[in-house]
C-alpha cells in the first residue's frame, strides 16, 4: 500500500565543507527542514509516511529587490511509488522535469504548464496532469496540489522557488486527514473601498463579516468570521489576498492569512484560496497550521459569499 511521503526527506548541499557553507547548511535546515509534514507527523488517514523524496539544495539568497522573500535553487528526487502529500507554497515555484514522468494533481487553484514542445496550458482544478521530461510548471501561492510517481524509476525535478522568508518549502493541507475545524458561513460586505479603471479593472478592499456554524473541536456556539480582503479583478476575475479572523463563543480567536483567486462563470463567481494560520488567543494561543477557503457568489461584488473554511491546526 502506498503512503504519503515527506516532501523534504534528505537534504544536502553541494560544495566543499568550508565555514561559510556550514552557515548555509544551518540556514537551509531552518528554512527547508520541514516538508509537507514535520517529523513524527502522519498522513493519509493516520498512515505514517516513509522515505522516498529527497531534496538537494544548491543555494539560497535573500534578493534585495524582493524584501521578505528567500530564493532557493534545489533539485527533488521522487522514488518509484512515492507520493507527495497535498500542500501549497507560500510564494512562487518554477519546476522542470529532468527525469521520469510525474503524475500531478491540482486540488484547487490553477497551474501553468509548458510542454517540452513549447505548448503552454493553464490547468484549473480539479485536474490530473502527466508531466514528462522537459515539461515545466509554475506554481503560485493559491495552488493546492499533490503529486505521485507511478513509474518504476525515480522522477527528478529541478526547482527555483521564491518563498516568504522563514516559511516551509511546502505547507501541508491535511494530507488526507479530516480538518481540525470546518466553518460554513455566509459572508456579507460590511464596508468596501473599490475603484474601477479602464472600464473593466476593479481593485480595492472589501470587509466581510458573518456568523457561521462549525464542525470539529471548538467551543459550542456560533463562530464570528471577519474577512479583510484586497482584490484586483479584470472583468470580474483575478487575485485576492487578506486576513480572516475566527472568534469563538468563549472569546478565543484564530487569525489567518489567505491568498487566492476568483473565477467568473455563467452562474456567478467562485473563490478558492490557501490559508496560513498566524496564531490565536486563549485556547488557541500559539496555534500554527494551514487551511483552505472555497466560496461562491451569485450576484455582483458586495453580494453575500457562501463560504467554507477548512483549518488544519498542527
Amino acid at each position: 500500500m502506498k503512503s504519503w511521503m515527506n516532501t523534504t526527506g534528505v537534504e544536502t548541499l553541494r560544495g566543499r565543507p568550508r565555514r561559510r557553507l556550514t552557515v548555509l547548511v544551518v540556514l537551509a535546515t531552518v528554512i527547508l527542514g520541514l516538508g509537507a509534514f514535520g517529523a513524527g507527523a502522519s498522513a493519509g488517514g493516520g498512515r505514517p509516511f516513509a522515505s522516498g523524496v529527497t531534496r538537494t539544495v544548491w543555494g539560497t539568497t535573500d534578493p534585495a529587490n524582493a524584501p521578505g522573500q528567500t530564493l532557493i535553487a534545489s533539485r527533488v528526487t521522487i522514488a518509484a511509488g512515492a507520493l507527495i502529500a497535498p500542500h501549497f507554497h507560500q510564494g512562487t515555484q518554477f519546476g522542470r522535469i529532468v527525469k521520469g514522468t510525474l503524475t500531478y494533481h491540482v486540488v484547487s487553484g490553477s497551474v501553468l504548464v509548458t510542454t517540452a514542445a513549447g505548448v503552454t496550458t493553464l490547468s484549473n482544478a480539479p485536474a490530473v496532469i502527466r508531466l514528462h521530461v522537459g515539461d515545466t510548471l509554475v506554481e503560485n501561492a493559491t495552488l493546492e496540489h499533490w503529486a505521485e510517481n507511478r513509474g518504476r524509476f525515480p522522477v527528478v525535478v529541478e526547482l527555483s522557488t521564491l518563498l516568504r522568508s522563514g516559511s516551509r518549502p511546502s505547507t501541508p493541507v491535511g494530507g488526507g486527514q479530516a480538518a481540525t475545524l470546518r466553518v460554513d458561513v455566509p459572508l456579507v460586505s460590511d464596508a468596501t473601498d473599490l475603484r474601477t479603471v479602464n472600464t473593466n479593472v476593479l481593485y480595492g478592499w472589501n470587509h466581510l463579516v458573518g456568523a457561521g456554524s462549525g464542525a470539529g473541536s471548538f467551543p459550542a456556539g456560533p463562530i464570528a468570521t471577519d474577512m479583510q480582503g484586497a482584490v484586483s479583478y479584470t472583468s470580474g476575475a483575478g487575485g485576492f489576498s487578506g486576513f480572516v479572523t475566527f472568534t469563538f463563543a468563549d472569546g478565543s480567536t484564530i487569525g489567518t492569512r489567505m491568498e487566492g483567486s476568483a473565477t467568473k462563470g455563467a452562474e456567478g463567481t467562485g473563490f478558492q484560496a490557501t490559508m496560513v494560520i498566524l496564531g490565536g488567543t486563549d485556547r488557541y494561543l500559539g496555534a500554527t497550521g494551514s487551511g483552505s477557503f472555497t466560496g461562491s457568489r451569485s450576484g455582483v461584488i458586495g453580494s453575500p459569499v457562501m463560504s467554507s473554511f477548512d483549518l488544519f491546526i498542527d
